[in-house]
């Protein structure tokens, strides 16, 4: 008994000795609490959001696959919470969106935008089905940065996202507008380096694919990115034939990306053969009913890089849209009132032999006008139908009148403005 009691004082003895050198080594490492570590964190955290006069360039990158891809965002933080945003998701860079932003921490120091903003929770919003639409994020643990550059990985998917500071010389707006110019280059593939050919994402996303072995076509790789202010990065870095290349810069005059890593290294796009750049659309057009002139129209700006106003139809100015796949569309829409009406473009499918047709509001179907070149001083645009009107392709075009400005069977009027019977395009005039 005497012997056990002996034993079991030495071990209190010498596990109280080894509690204490513990203690005095994590009391020399360590001079703070953790509470205090994390505080001061924060601290540095919130100075170098603040840091940046002119906001900072924000490369995200939602779902955890990165199938996505990544998307561009430019940011200004004030000391009082408020976040001012604008995205390449944007119609308009020039709108921005603030919202409510905060810094915590859990186990982690974390940067949280707390409020909704339309722009980055748009990742994250869910969809009809309630879920996650493209999986993302909008709490980011803070990991490392300085006042150039600061890097955070997402919670949930751990995805990294990086943030640059933006120059003396470039705001928020001008840092997305600089990116929309980039994207709207319209590239359908690419080829890095010596031959690597990539294809784009057929959804538009900022995702390119690769084979890296011709011999096993079902080894595909890809490889998601995003815009940066002056170019593209990629998310993982790519051999490019012995060589490791990341991060690229946007070459105006040659049309291609250069790589930072080895300037050898390009990434070259490839268009459709049939583009033509926005403003090479801009004009005065015949508008043509089989080999006649019907009238003069001109496609003027709308919204910058995307759509045009049709000024001089009927009295009215319909939406024409551009794409960057060698043609225009005019859709079925409303135009206006008229009178005590509402008129709207409809599309109609005539029979000209059996002197019969059936038109359509929706505005789903319309017709591509399709270019015969890619000279804009010889510039003819073809009228196709994209879709069937009663069993007839859309080849006409009604300008018809409801009593509601939401037509419907029991709103049309059975009036029109005018047709034009048939319509096959514009010939660019001027």
């Amino acid at each position: 008994m005497t012997m056990k009691r002996s034993y079991f004082i030495l071990s209190v003895a010498v596990a109280a000795l080894f509690a204490g050198a513990c203690t005095n080594e994590i009391e020399d490492v360590f001079p703070q609490t953790a509470a205090q570590r994390l505080n001061e964190a924060e601290q540095e955290c919130l100075d170098l959001l603040l840091s940046s006069e002119n906001g900072w360039f924000i490369q995200y990158y939602p779902s955890s696959g990165r199938e996505y891809g990544g998307f561009s965002f430019s940011a200004r933080f004030d000391d009082e919470g408020n976040v001012t945003m604008t995205s390449e998701l944007a119609a308009d860079p020039a709108v921005t969106a603030t919202s409510h932003y905060s810094i915590n921490t859990s186990t982690s120091v974390t940067l949280t935008f707390d409020t909704y903003n339309s722009y980055f929770h748009s990742l994250s919003d869910p969809d009809i089905y309630g879920t996650n639409a493209l999986g993302g994020d909008f709490e980011f643990a803070f990991e490392s940065g300085d006042e150039s550059r600061i890097v955070f990985r997402a919670i949930k998917t751990g995805n990294r996202i990086v943030f640059t500071a933006l120059d003396d010389n470039t705001d928020v707006v001008a840092a997305i507008s600089n990116v929309l110019d980039m994207k709207n280059q319209y590239f359908m593939s690419y080829t890095l380096g010596e031959g690597i050919e990539m294809e784009c994402d057929p959804n538009g996303y900022n995702c390119l694919y690769y084979t890296p072995d011709p011999e096993n076509p079902y080894d595909v790789r890809d490889v998601p990115f995003s815009y940066s202010v002056d170019g593209l990065t990629f998310y993982d870095p790519v051999d490019a034939g012995g060589v490791e290349v990341q991060d690229f810069v946007w070459n105006g005059e040659t049309e291609r990306y250069v790589s930072r890593e080895d300037p050898s290294v390009e990434l070259v796009g490839v268009r459709n053969p049939m583009y033509m750049a926005y403003e090479d659309y801009l004009g005065t057009y015949n508008l043509m009913s089989g080999t006649s002139a019907v009238m003069e129209v001109t496609l003027e700006p709308d919204v910058e890089g995307s759509t045009y106003t049709m000024n001089g139809f009927f009295g009215f100015s319909p939406t024409v849209t551009w794409t960057p796949s060698g043609y225009l569309t005019l859709m079925a829409q409303y135009l206006g009132p008229y009178g005590s009406n509402y008129a709207w473009l409809c599309p109609w499918g005539l029979d000209f032999d059996a002197g019969t047709g059936s038109f359509t509001w929706s505005t789903s179907v319309g017709f591509n006008l399709v270019n015969n070149g890619t000279d804009p001083d010889n510039l003819v645009l073809t009228a196709e139908g994209n879709s069937d009107v009663n069993g007839v392709t859309a080849n006409s075009i009604l300008v018809a009148l409801f009593s509601s400005q939401t037509p419907s069977s029991s709103s049309f009027t059975q009036q029109r403005v005018d047709d034009v019977a048939p319509f096959t395009g514009l010939v660019k005039t001027n």
